[in-house]
């Protein structure tokens, strides 16, 4: 694909994702959760202190929710009796440079058809372009966690230390976005690490972030069974922590998915209790159906997600059995594996929500991997084609 045409397919692909967004958002309306009434409110205290957004912190927590009633405040001082297409304008702005960024690093590093393959999951993601209507950070969260993981990639790609600065700035938004952003900085850490490695001229990108990605990976059941250890102590021992004390009785309630006391598990104070619920979790951060969908909402779900699962975790397995063939491709594809397994573990470790939205800023990584999954496909037909079909036709 030449520049040009990439550029205009950008550009295209901007156009029809702000168009799904605001046509979804007109014709359902534009949605009020229970959160969204705090986010009103801490925007009321904002605008009411000219703009001042210490105003709203008032809980431990709150200055990790800083962005939305900051924006809240200046649409409320630019249109008062019409501020909320505002907020969905500027959801739908984070959306469609979510879906331009993952287009940009498909076509890029993997190949065209990979672009392909990403901008029309996510053009078809409902999941995906839904929460633009409402009055939420997650559609932000989505495009500042796409914009993060875009420049880290490059930066290691291109051996920029400036654009792994920018990223360093992005995630610093992150943290005043939504509280679960910390999660980030195992990617970025391990990153830097990386470019740190390539710097000292001891390895090259693609052989350090395969290195350090799999031990990190390797770390992850440790790490997770050492979680749930300090919660059992915590627990057994009625220590006092504030902090986790929403986690606690979650954990001590068996509560898998918030909402859904279908999916509960036993609870307990146990260490199995506490691990049998985390397993769960793990698990049912990729659920497809729940009680309540209609037969037309699993079907739709499930022929999204079934192919996007298989080809992620084809992608998986074609990343880890190359070795340095094509060091963007594969340095591309650990960044969002990482970013992805840390989004996974860090919501299944607190909280599995209702409705799944905070597994959305793993979409993107996970079309990555489905795109490097499916072109590998097609690249290993095309060789068994060339290589036994062709020549026996021949003979």
């Amino acid at each position: 694909m030449t520049p040009a045409r990439a550029r205009f397919a950008e550009g295209t692909l901007a156009l029809l994702i702000s168009a799904e967004c605001l046509v979804n958002a007109s014709w359902r309306g534009i949605m009020f959760s229970p959160d969204s009434v705090w986010y009103v409110r801490a925007g009321n205290a904002v605008l009411a202190n000219h703009f001042d957004v210490r105003a709203m912190w008032t809980g431990l927590f709150d200055v990790f929710y800083t962005l939305l009633p900051l924006l809240i405040a200046m649409a409320k001082a630019i249109a008062p009796a019409s501020w909320p297409p505002l907020i969905i304008l500027a959801n739908t702005a984070a959306i469609a440079c979510a879906g331009v960024l993952t287009f940009r690093l498909a076509y890029r590093y993997v190949g065209t058809t990979a672009g392909v393959v990403a901008a029309a999951g996510f053009v078809a993601g409902v999941e995906i372009i839904d929460w633009s209507r409402y009055i939420l950070t997650d559609s932000l969260f989505l495009g500042i966690v796409t914009l993060a993981t875009y420049l880290m990639t490059v930066a290691l790609v291109d051996g920029a230390p400036q654009t792994a600065f920018a990223a360093g700035g992005v995630l610093l938004v992150a943290f005043v976005t939504r509280p679960t952003a910390p999660q980030l900085l195992a990617p970025f850490a391990i990153v830097l690490a990386a470019m740190w490695r390539v710097h000292r001229g001891r390895a090259d990108g693609a052989t350090e972030m395969r290195r350090l990605t799999l031990l990190f990976l390797a770390a992850i059941p440790l790490l997770l069974v050492l979680a749930v250890a300090v919660l059992t102590v915590i627990v057994r021992r009625h220590t006092s922590v504030p902090v986790l004390q929403q986690v606690i009785e979650l954990y001590r309630s068996g509560v898998v998915i918030a909402g859904r006391p279908e999916t509960s598990s036993a609870g307990g104070t146990g260490f199995g209790n506490l691990l049998e619920t985390l397993l769960r979790r793990l698990a049912a951060f990729f659920s497809i159906t729940a009680k309540g969908f209609s037969p037309a909402h699993t079907i739709a779900a499930t022929l999204y997600s079934v192919p996007l699962y298989t080809a992620a975790a084809a992608g998986v397995l074609t990343l880890l059995r190359q070795r340095g063939a094509r060091p963007p491709r594969e340095i591309a594809a650990y960044v969002a594996l990482l970013t992805a397994c840390v989004i996974w573990i860090s919501q299944a470790l607190v909280i599995i929500d209702f409705d799944w939205r905070y597994r959305l800023p793993a979409m993107p990584p996970l079309l990555l991997l489905a795109s490097l999954g499916v072109t590998s496909l097609l690249e290993a037909t095309r060789h068994f084609w060339r290589r036994h079909v062709v020549p026996s036709r021949k003979s």
